[in-house]
């Protein structure tokens, strides 16, 4: 269990889809109102796993903790000053005794210079540790490695391998966790476990594929410029290293690399690869906001009274890329078209490796009849729990491979978007990672479904109690109130009934914008679907 109270403390970011991005209930009670920011005005960047963060508030008002959804609530502030809601599942606070950071070569990367995070805790055998004083034989601050020993004492040695012994030395002495933060050059860079875009650089972490050959064309710690990018590979330029094999461009696998992201960069690190492939299109969603919000101050700055009048041409130039640059709601409908074409035509993934088998999704959507297909997929849908699973099952022998996708709490549920996960889960394909950063809905659209807020009615027979769940028959936009027919209430004869009710808008908040059939029916009973 955490202490009460763990204000000023470090933590790393462990999940970054454990945020709360809205809560204005939360962020008031932790003291930090600045903290929530409507999603449709939220241009923060957001933390990415692996970044340092400071807690500011770990207890409400009464000086306990903040409970939500089962777990304790922090609010937490970046590097860049901005401050978010996190949850404990999203966080791993770190012990009050780390220490900066300490970098050393990396021998698994081939010697590349990597960043080590100091922490209080028990070593294990193989880890890294250093000593926040001298002792009869150790030097402060000097990295030993851990060979060996008890549960208590350890046996060590140092990098000129000279042994050492010490009791309770596993329990008394700061471990050097390594980061994905490395140093070239001089250079400060991140590795992303992503799919690289045209013209990033990568750092090779293994020789495993099939293309390296045993370390033949590329060997651990190469560096490499991206020059194509399929699926399964790159094509990349590696003569920047010391050595390369002849003329130094060769394939590496899609396991074998790394993307380097820059930590001192100006501008944030983009989240997605921005690509020119139609299957990239909708991967620039982290970079508009920060698009959007420097060409908003700019035309705040033209505004502003100076020396000089911004000229007619000035101001239009700035409101015309304005105007051209995409809302949330545009973004997300975008997303949700990608995943929609991303489940409809499963031939676009024949030949991929599952196990104990290769899939072959034969075209049997026009002619059932015309070719006997060898695996088919099924989605099972469970709004309750807002889940979606893809079951890929073999109809020849039977086997099954299943992937799941679970929607974040906060995040409206999308059963396409829930697809597109589970389908490439089940693949063992990587997920686009627009599908996890889509922008919140901001338009309510006939079809979706919706959770009472407040009490607003247009005077009918019965009002909708908070809590209570419904779908939105149609939607007045000038009149900013939609009619919505109860699909889950307190009262169960008004979900029997099925009449709707005017509602205001900001009376009832979006929990599913999927708008298919299965909305029907807003039971915990999962719904299956056959592809």
């Amino acid at each position: 269990m955490y202490m009460t109270n763990l204000n000023g403390r470090k933590a790393v970011i462990t999940n970054r889809l454990k945020r709360w991005s809205s809560s204005n209930a939360l962020a008031n009670h932790l003291g930090y109102p600045n903290a929530a920011v409507p999603s449709s005005q939220d241009k923060r960047v957001r933390p990415q796993d692996g970044d340092l963060v400071t807690v500011l508030s770990s207890v409400g008002s009464s000086g306990e903790p903040v409970m939500r959804d089962g777990q304790r609530v922090f609010i937490v502030e970046a590097s860049n000053g901005e401050r978010h809601i996190y949850g404990e599942k999203g966080l791993r606070i770190m012990d009050e005794e780390v220490a900066g950071v300490t970098v050393l070569k990396d021998e698994s990367l081939g010697g590349v210079e990597r960043e080590y995070r100091k922490v209080k805790r028990k070593a294990d055998v193989g880890e890294r540790i250093v000593f926040d004083s001298d002792r009869p034989g150790i030097t402060e601050g000097k990295p030993y490695s851990v060979r060996g020993g008890d549960h208590d004492g350890a046996e060590f040695v140092d990098d000129n391998g000279t042994r050492r012994w010490q009791s309770h030395v596993r329990a008394n002495c700061l471990v050097l966790e390594p980061t994905d933060n490395i140093r070239i050059n001089g250079e400060r860079l991140r590795m992303v476990d992503r799919r690289a875009a045209l013209g990033e650089r990568v750092i090779v972490v293994s020789t495993n594929g099939p293309n390296s050959t045993n370390g033949r064309y590329y060997k651990t710690g190469d560096i490499a410029k991206v020059e194509h990018v399929d699926d399964r590979r790159v094509y990349a330029d590696l003569t920047e290293n010391a050595e390369y094999y002849k003329g130094g461009n060769w394939n590496i696998d899609r396991l074998d690399y790394r993307v380097l992201e820059p930590l001192t960069s100006a501008e944030p690190a983009p989240l997605l690869s921005d690509q020119s492939a139609p299957d990239q299109a909708a991967e620039i969603i982290a970079k508009l906001t920060t698009q959007v919000a420097s060409l908003e101050r700019r035309v705040a700055a033209l505004e502003t009274p100076k020396s000089r009048p911004a000229t007619d041409e000035e101001v239009s130039e700035v409101l015309a890329k304005l105007s051209r640059a995409k809302s949330p709601q545009e973004i997300r409908d975008d997303i949700v078209k990608r995943a929609k074409e991303d489940v409809s035509d499963l031939r676009k993934f024949k030949g991929t490796k599952i196990p104990n088998d290769f899939v072959s999704f034969w075209p049997h959507v026009k002619n059932p009849m015309s070719y006997l297909p060898m695996h088919t997929v099924e989605y099972v849908v469970n709004r309750d729990k807002r889940t979606v699973v893809a079951i890929i099952r073999c109809t020849t022998d039977g086997l099954i491979t299943r992937g799941i996708a679970k929607c974040a709490p906060g995040d409206v549920f999308n059963s396409h978007i829930g697809r597109a996960i589970a389908l490439r889960r089940a693949l063992g394909l990587e997920v686009p990672a627009e599908y996890f950063e889509a922008p919140m809905p901001t338009e309510v659209r006939v079809g979706d479904v919706v959770r009472i807020s407040g009490n607003g009615t247009d005077g009918g027979y019965h009002h909708f109690d908070i809590g209570d769940v419904g779908r939105v028959n149609w939607y007045k936009a000038a009149e900013c109130y939609a009619d919505i027919a109860g699909l889950r209430t307190k009262e169960a004869r008004r979900s029997a009934c099925g009449y709707g009710q005017g509602v205001k808008d900001g009376d009832y908040v979006i929990i599913d914008d999927s708008r298919t059939s299965e909305v029907q029916s807003d039971s915990a009973e999962p719904r299956k679907e056959v592809a």
